[in-house]
């Protein structure tokens, strides 16, 4: 059923080894659903679904919504391998008080509560776990053409469309990325590797008064293209809207590709909340950015099958990594705007006056100057300004952690970057990427109170503490390698769209 979030285990098995296993017990209404995940996934040979109930104590049993630990005619606990309730909400009490959570004894596994899926997939994972697999099987998008819609060429998108177009190429599919604008105005510093994919760049004047900018002929350029595939980035009238039109009047599947999250002050506006839902019915499928970005998803479209898309970067493990102890190196990588929490780490910096520490903040933006303002009475912090993404790794390999304070991030790409460097991270609970990466205390440190005096406390824990720094940062740089790669990424955006061609031969539609 709908409430008892299966969908999350089939999530959770795509960034798992490939030996693991899941077995389904039940039916219902969205087994086909559920099934038409796994296989766009690619891991239908690696979940069962069966209709039996079976008592069975091998392996872990996993409770995806506080309403299937609730309701399901097995409770949690009895399992060898112990139970796992993944409690988003993060009820424990509650679930305390009906009596379903259990306290470990002896050693045994117990009955455990997670939060988010990063702690769903720390507690299965054992240290020695090999990668989940990459290189996708692309056969399924044979003979397509797969148009993407998305604003402009960055560091990070041209790799993954540069790798998407490799694959698709390697089963006779072709794939066309229409830009709205040749660079991101104001960062001029992203500059993307070469571009090997087949693309267009629209002319895309901004409407005055707006930061909305009106590409130019994209109705004419996807029209000439044919394409049999469609998948757009965001959700704007005037781009996502258009192109979402036009592909659903030529009966051409359409997905959305969105970052947003729930939390964000765009999300919590009701008329862009109206006009989304509009958009989103001409969708068969979607991709999010991890677990945040598909739950929004969710919320405008309940029915609207999606993937987990993992959004990520290129990177090498830096070498020559700094030896000297003298001070302990902090470095965060931000725009200097409202919402970032540059400010508040500025002064948790200067609380710890009595640690042998240094404090870099790298990247543009209209805060600089009062951020250099409020950093110069303490010489230990140095605000950079733009970095040009291909010397950032020089920074990430001088320092010794990371601090990543945002309140605004959707996804934060920049904890990608420094869980792949190695180094720990201390991190704020709000960016989207926590919810897929963190496990407080094995990979990363969270910060659940945004006050310079929680931030300083964070911080002299971990300066104080270098053998806890080395612990988090190879436990960051496992993660990375073992299911958020490049090649990760391309498989999740491929699994999408192996979702829409088999969404069109079901006929599959989102029910009203």
């Amino acid at each position: 059923m709908p409430e008892d979030r299966l969908d999350l285990v089939i999530h959770a098995a795509a960034q798992l080894p490939s030996d693991v296993t899941v077995r389904i017990h039940g039916d219902g209404p969205l087994r086909g659903q559920l099934e038409t995940l796994a296989t766009a996934y690619g891991i239908e040979g690696h979940v069962s679904f069966e209709s039996e109930l079976d008592p069975c104590t091998d392996g872990t049993r996993i409770y995806p919504s506080r309403h299937n630990a609730t309701t399901a005619p097995i409770p949690p606990g009895s399992a060898d391998g112990g139970s796992l309730i993944l409690d988003d909400q993060n009820r424990l009490p509650s679930l305390e008080n009906r009596g379903l959570v259990e306290q470990p004894e002896g050693g045994a596994p117990g009955t455990r509560v997670v939060t988010t899926m990063a702690e769903l997939l720390g507690e299965i994972s054992v240290p020695d776990d090999p990668p989940s697999p990459s290189c996708a099987d692309a056969h399924l998008l044979m003979g397509q053409r797969v148009a993407m819609v998305t604003n402009y060429p960055t560091h990070y998108r041209v790799p993954l469309f540069n790798s998407m177009a490799r694959r698709l190429s390697k089963v006779g599919a072709e794939m066309r990325v229409f830009f709205t604008d040749a660079h991101p105005r104001r960062r001029m510093w992203m500059r993307p590797e070469a571009v090997s994919f087949e693309h267009e760049i629209l002319r895309s004047p901004r409407l005055p008064g707006t930061g909305t900018d009106i590409p130019i002929a994209l109705k004419g350029r996807l029209q000439r293209y044919r394409p049999s595939l469609v998948l757009v980035g965001g959700f704007s009238p005037l781009v996502a809207g258009r192109a979402a039109s036009l592909a659903s009047r030529k009966g051409t599947a359409v997905g959305i590709w969105s970052g947003e999250i729930a939390s964000r002050r765009t999300a919590k506006s009701a008329f862009r909340r109206t006009q989304r839902r509009r958009l989103i019915r001409s969708a068969s499928f979607g991709v999010g950015y991890g677990y945040r970005g598909r739950e929004y998803l969710r919320l405008l479209a309940p029915t609207l099958p999606c993937v987990y898309g993992r959004n990520t970067v290129p990177f090498s493990r830096p070498s020559g990594r700094r030896t000297r102890s003298d001070a302990v190196e902090i470095l965060t990588v931000s725009r200097a705007v409202p919402g970032k929490g540059l400010d508040v780490l500025i002064d948790a910096v200067c609380i710890l006056a009595d640690l042998p520490l240094r404090l870099t903040i790298a990247g543009g933006g209209p805060m600089l100057a009062s951020l250099r303002r409020r950093a110069e009475a303490d010489d230990r912090i140095r605000v950079l300004g733009a970095v040009e993404s291909d010397r950032v790794s020089d920074l990430y390999g001088a320092a010794d952690l990371f601090a990543f304070p945002s309140q605004v991030d959707v996804f934060g790409l920049v904890m990608v970057e420094a869980f792949a460097a190695g180094l720990p991270v201390v991190a704020s609970e709000a960016p989207g990427a926590t919810s897929d990466l963190a496990v407080p205390n094995r990979n990363c440190l969270l910060v659940d109170e945004h006050t310079p005096e929680a931030w300083a406390a964070s911080l002299r824990h971990l300066i104080e503490d270098a053998a806890l720094r080395r612990t988090l940062g190879d436990a960051a740089r496992v993660t990375v390698e073992r299911r958020w790669t490049m090649d990760h990424s391309t498989d999740a955006m491929i699994a999408g769209l192996r979702l829409g061609v088999l969404q069109v031969s079901s006929g599959g539609a989102q029910d009203e």
